[in-house]
């Protein structure tokens, strides 16, 4: 990460793309614990039938003084709390309110199920584009969807 290089992790369905996910995130928030200044938040964008999923794994695996991972619902308010420092939203939520988001710099912007990004005139890829992040991970078990330009993407 001292490059500041953003990532794909394409490996088939079950084989633990979001743990080793989490190991980073939690690697990478602990080293930035211990620098001083305001730490950035991080934002985990998934389908609407992960965050939960991704907010246990994160409770089941992670230290939670290190990782202290939010479900955003759409309350503008309720994502200014720095309490948390990660935020887990949909891409639908993302899409909706984008406008909470867009002027963050973000730590990490982890994209799950990153295929779904796809296609550069949807509204979900239009907000994706919008949000600043320092590393980008693309998460997916199907990184080419019938056609090979699918890979360029800029995602």
């Amino acid at each position: 990460m001292k490059y500041n290089m953003s990532a794909a992790l394409c490996d088939d369905m079950g084989l633990g793309k979001t743990l080793q996910t989490l190991v980073v995130l939690q690697e990478e928030i602990s080293k930035q614990l211990q620098k001083p200044g305001k730490m950035k938040r991080s934002l985990v964008v998934v389908p609407s039938s992960l965050t939960e999923h991704w907010h246990h794994e994160i409770r089941q695996f992670c230290d939670p003084d290190i990782v202290k991972p939010y479900v955003y619902s759409g309350s503008k308010n309720s994502q200014d709390n720095d309490e948390y420092n990660v935020i887990i939203m949909s891409y639908l939520s993302l899409s909706k309110g984008i406008e909470n988001f867009k002027r963050e710099n973000f730590f990490f912007l982890i994209l799950d199920e990153a295929h779904l990004v796809k296609n550069p005139k949807s509204k979900i890829y239009k907000a994706m584009k919008q949000v600043s992040a320092q590393h980008k991970i693309a998460l997916t078990g199907t990184p080419i969807q019938v056609n090979i330009i699918n890979v360029y993407s800029d995602v």
